[in-house]
């Protein structure tokens, strides 16, 4: 992943643009589907094939954001033995605030509250609510509610430029029929900030110091 900041206007708010390199993997059993192939050969099926993603993400001073991405840009084709399988574009939209519920010496609390919405092709739109609580800027944790689907919980810790986070689903759709539970989800993720040329106009003006 790679992403350009670009400061807009008052300290604080930041345009981001970014672009994504993507690995797709496919992997079909038709043993799992209750089909038994006359050919061994046909039994399974593995391939991959390399694709792209783009986005645009904007965020100001207050905690307030709201991002647009799309995946799978290229649709590249996944090529199987027998068959092909190519993958329609997924399209993500996010918006979200910070809110202080309180403050004191020791203690500052934050009210993150998130909204995710997903489609892709002829899918219907899929919702994504997050209520988290985020502790002196380092530690967070809420839950998850995804529409018609599933609910969770999650947690994490934020360091200087490191992220980890821990969440689990749990399914509540009639996808629990087919012996889906739910899945848990480990992220880490590394943040890397490199200097910027310096103007050396700025070196005298104390508005940017």
């Amino acid at each position: 992943n790679y992403a350009y900041h670009i400061k807009l206007g008052s300290v604080g708010n930041k345009l981001s643009l970014g672009a994504s390199l993507e690995m797709i993997n496919q992997t079909d059993d038709l043993k799992d589907y209750g089909y038994i192939a006359a050919n061994e050969t046909l039994k399974k099926h593995s391939a991959s094939a390399l694709d792209a993603g783009i986005g645009v993400y904007f965020s100001n001073r207050t905690g307030s954001f709201a991002g647009i991405s799309a995946h799978n840009v290229l649709q590249s084709k996944v090529e199987f033995e027998n068959f092909n399988y190519i993958g329609s574009t997924q399209y993500q939209f996010i918006t979200g605030t910070k809110l202080k519920v309180s403050e004191s010496r020791n203690l500052r609390i934050d009210f993150l509250p998130s909204l995710l919405i997903k489609t892709c092709g002829t899918v219907p739109p899929q919702y994504d609510v997050n209520a988290l609580i985020l502790l002196n800027e380092r530690f967070y944790g809420g839950i998850i509610y995804r529409y018609e689907d599933a609910v969770g919980i999650k947690m994490g810790v934020v360091l200087e430029s490191l992220k980890f986070g821990l969440s689990y689903d749990y399914t509540i759709s009639s996808l629990r029929n087919a012996g889906s539970i739910g899945s848990p989800e480990i992220m880490i993720a590394y943040r890397k900030l490199y200097p910027t040329r310096i103007d050396w106009r700025s070196l005298y003006n104390t508005r940017d110091l």
